[in-house]
């Protein structure tokens, strides 16, 4: 089941069954992280046309909205392993 995408990537995220899920993005990394990512590759601006400061800048002004969103997407999930678990743990009494 895909549970996000874009126009360059049809499955950003995904469910197969209610076990496995997975994302092709990175919504844990921050302006610091994003900056040693871009930094490690000298030609990414003329390789993907990405401007490495804008990238960072951007990361760091919407840091209050990038938590609050990523925060709510990690606690469903983590509700979601919650009720998982609880319900397993309650058909082997």
């Amino acid at each position: 089941v895909v549970l996000a995408s874009t126009e360059r990537c049809r499955h950003q995220a995904w469910r197969l069954g209610q076990c496995a899920w997975a994302v092709q993005f990175h919504p844990e990394a921050g302006a610091q992280t994003l900056a040693s990512w871009l930094q490690a590759d000298p030609q990414i601006e003329q390789r993907w046309g990405v401007i490495p400061a804008a990238v960072v800048s951007a990361a760091e002004q919407q840091k209050a909205e990038l938590t609050f969103v990523w925060s709510g997407f990690a606690m469903t999930f983590a509700g979601i392993v919650h009720a998982a678990v609880g319900s397993r743990s309650t058909s082997r009494r």
